[in-house]
């Protein structure tokens, strides 16, 4: 997915990617936690890689206190939103804009899903962190939205599915750099309930959630419709609410 379009569907998810990303604050939240508890109360300086409007970053000052972040974000309205926890600076995660060891923490929440460079994306983290800087990840990956692939597939449409890193594109990019010694891999099953598969579809669009893969075109209705049906029963909900679950990898790791 180009960069540009990547960043303008999150431009304009901006203004009101708060209100309607409930799950990605719920995970950023948990993730916080998890960081506290892992010794995070120790750094110092921050970089916050995909900051979006900066849930990850309210969640742990909630936790540990003051902490100097740096939000950036590809998108600058998302890096605008997450100005009120340090100043901001907009760019690309594979090519980040500061000096060998700049940071003792980087973290990052639900962006690297998004970012095609993730191997160079991982080198640039790693290079920035201090020595025995600490790093905490959490991301989509794949069996993400699992029901909506096999109901775009029952339509005849599978093409249209977001699509989410494997397991091996994350972690051998990531052990190359980190190694093993210090990894700490976790992952977790995450489901949201919708009215409607449109419902689903539209949330997506909301969140900028269509910036890869094909969540984008809307054929019409008898296309929703059918869609619709193969959905519900694949998930054999014959009616009310449709659920759908994500696939979260969270990793902490500290840089030798």
């Amino acid at each position: 997915m180009p960069q540009r379009r990547l960043q303008q569907d999150f431009d304009r998810a901006a203004k009101h990617y708060a209100a309607q990303a409930g799950l990605q604050r719920r995970i950023a939240e948990a993730m916080a936690a998890r960081m506290v508890a892992r010794g995070w109360e120790e750094v110092q300086s921050c970089l916050d890689i995909g900051a979006g409007t900066g849930f990850l970053a309210e969640a742990l000052i909630r936790e540990i206190g003051e902490l100097r972040i740096v939000p950036y974000d590809l998108s600058p309205a998302m890096c605008k939103e997450a100005g009120r926890f340090g100043t901001p600076v907009a760019g690309d995660a594979a090519s980040l804009p500061f000096a060998d060891a700049s940071f003792s923490g980087v973290m990052s929440t639900l962006a690297l899903q998004w970012v095609p460079a993730l191997p160079e994306a991982l080198a640039e983290m790693h290079r920035v962190l201090q020595k025995r800087g600490r790093l905490a990840l959490a991301l989509f990956v794949e069996g993400s939205l699992a029901e909506l692939a096999a109901a775009y597939q029952a339509v005849g449409a599978a093409g249209r599915v977001l699509e989410f890193p494997s397991l091996v594109a994350v972690l051998r990019p990531l052990k190359e750099v980190f190694g093993d010694a210090s990894l700490q891999i976790q992952r977790e099953t995450y489901t949201e309930s919708y009215n409607s598969v449109r419902d689903l579809l539209h949330h997506l669009k909301r969140i900028g959630g269509r910036a890869r893969g094909g969540v984008v075109r809307y054929p019409g209705r008898t296309f929703f419709t059918r869609l619709e049906d193969a959905y519900r029963q694949h998930m054999d909900i014959p009616e009310g609410p449709v659920t759908a679950s994500w696939q979260v990898l969270t990793i902490q790791a500290r840089k030798a």
